[in-house]
């Protein structure tokens, strides 16, 4: 999968699941490719897979606010 497609799924999957603009989603998506890329390889996870992780720790608080 080429990094672009990477991106789309996962900022599709930001957009129609986290309720975030079309723009935003892509950013976010291309900072979570960013990331992965650093860490593990990014066919490591699925796009929506990451996605889903990044969302997942939307809810948290900041542990800074403590």
């Amino acid at each position: 999968m080429t990094k672009e497609e990477w991106i789309k799924r996962c900022a599709e999957q930001l957009h129609e699941r986290g309720g975030i603009g079309v723009s935003e989603a892509i950013e976010y998506a291309t900072t979570c490719y960013d990331a992965e890329d650093d860490i593990n390889a990014p066919e490591a996870f699925t796009p929506e897979e990451v996605a889903n992780e990044e969302m997942s720790l939307w809810d948290e608080p900041d542990n800074d606010e403590a």
